[in-house]
């Protein structure tokens, strides 16, 4: 007890098992881990802004997996390197990155344009340092890694080194891993004889399946552990593949859409070229260029969300973005307190490729609304003939015409298709004679006509 007690009022910093930290140096830390990297295209930064840290900057945040996806010359590939060529220039001393290709090789020659084009969002001259050789740069902070092979890609995530990848990382591109994933997987059953019953076939392809699943899912446990771990952004660029559902338009889906990878997701972007409008095309005409592109947030969070995409265009120095609909300029946009721009009001935009038509539902009541006796219901109906007076709510002259005016058009082939029923009929009666219309007698002449003749072969 003597002991104890001596311990507990001797107690001192130094001799305790947690170190010290000071409330500056963290807010320091924290504030260095949560800087993002810019992909050169301010509103999609501000979009994979999250709302919940108000020391994050806008870009791809930092200890999460980010996957882009897209159809086939997209852009896919030039993103990446665009982020590279963005973390490469920060000034911090995490800027390393690490490449991995596993079956997209690196070109080199337009990873050098892009670094010759960066511009830092910065402009200032006493704060900018000196624009470094293109080669010393990609020496000291570039890492190449090709790993063809499943197994080698595994080990680079499941089994990672103090030296790869570097304690200064702070981004690690994964180049088309959808190809890699998939081609490694077979969806028959390998050595499996072509009269073997279907029982075994069904048998041997559900064991193919769950194996698939397991290794995605380990695949995407280890990067998400990674990530946060070690606070690197991992950016995975994946193919997509086309939807097709009866009753739906086509739309875009990832090549790696299941959820073993979905649970590993934490923001997931999609890029898809379409026609520019009027004003685009003008914007397009000046920078000498006629593909435009969109980028749109479609994950955030590790939940479904949905954003206006952004347009853009690929120059030879890098992304530029084009001027959102509804705004004359990039300049004029607001900025907020932590330096991100507000989110763009919805205004009209082009139709997506996933975009489907969803009917509108009636708004339900509420339980505690139900009206409990017919003069409540009374009541209620007349409150929402009052609500519905009010000038506040714009009435829809357009559309009760375009109602009335169905609803009268469907009475009126009813009828004509009554009418046209009636007259067939008449007309099949008339020709097969007295069997199916039976006359009826018009006065009581006829009536008495009737009864003699039947009194007569009674007789």
């Amino acid at each position: 007890m003597d002991h104890r007690d001596a311990d507990v009022h001797n107690f001192s910093p130094t001799q305790h098992r947690l170190p010290t930290v000071s409330g500056i140096e963290a807010l320091q830390n924290a504030t260095a881990n949560a800087k993002g990297i810019s992909s050169c295209l301010p509103a999609l930064d501000a979009a994979l802004l999250p709302s919940e840290l108000s020391i994050a900057t806008p870009g791809i945040q930092r200890g999460v997996v980010t996957e882009i996806f897209g159809p086939p010359g997209v852009g896919k590939t030039t993103f990446g390197l665009q982020v590279a060529v963005n973390a490469l220039h920060t000034t911090h001393d995490q800027s390393h990155v690490l490449w991995v290709n596993t079956g997209s090789p690196l070109i080199q020659a337009r990873l050098g344009q892009l670094i010759a084009g960066y511009e830092p969002s910065n402009k200032s001259s006493s704060d900018t340092p000196p624009a470094p050789n293109i080669n010393s740069l990609l020496n000291q902070k570039l890492t190449y890694l090709e790993a063809h092979t499943l197994p080698r890609l595994l080990t680079v995530f499941l089994h990672p080194t103090r030296s790869l990848p570097s304690p200064k990382t702070c981004l690690i591109v994964v180049d088309d891993l959808s190809s890699l994933l998939l081609g490694s997987f077979s969806r028959n059953a390998r050595n499996l004889k072509p009269a073997a019953p279907a029982a075994i076939k069904e048998k041997l392809e559900k064991r193919a399946a769950g194996r698939r699943f397991q290794i995605i899912e380990s695949l995407g446990a280890a990067m998400s552990k990674m990530a946060a771990i070690r606070n690197i952004a991992i950016l995975v660029l994946t193919n997509s593949t086309i939807s097709l559902k009866h009753g739906q338009k086509a739309g875009l889906k990832p090549a790696l859409s299941s959820q073993a990878w979905d649970t590993a997701v934490h923001t997931r972007i999609m890029l898809y070229r379409d026609f520019p409008n009027s004003e685009q095309a003008s914007q397009l005409a000046r920078l000498e260029t006629s593909a435009l592109r969109y980028a749109e947030v479609q994950r955030l969070a590790r939940k479904e969300f949905y954003s206006q995409p952004v347009p853009f265009v690929i120059l030879t120095s890098g992304f530029r973005q084009l001027n959102l609909p509804g705004l004359k300029h990039d300049d004029e946009h607001a900025v907020e307190p932590n330096g991100a721009e507000p989110h763009p009001a919805p205004v009209n935009l082009p139709l997506l490729p996933d975009e489907l038509s969803q009917p509108s539902q009636a708004k339900k009541r509420k339980a505690v609304e139900i009206a409990d006796s017919e003069e409540d219901e009374d009541e209620d109906e007349a409150g929402d003939e009052a609500d519905q007076s009010e000038p506040d709510e714009p009435d829809l002259p357009a559309l009760h015409t375009r109602v009335q005016q169905s609803s009268q058009k469907e009475e009126e082939m009813i009828l004509d298709a009554h009418e046209t029923a009636m007259l067939r009929a008449a007309r099949y009666a008339s020709f097969r004679g007295s069997e199916d219309a039976i006359p009826e007698p018009s006065s009581e002449s006829e009536e008495g006509v009737a009864d003699s003749d039947a009194d007569e072969d009674d007789g």
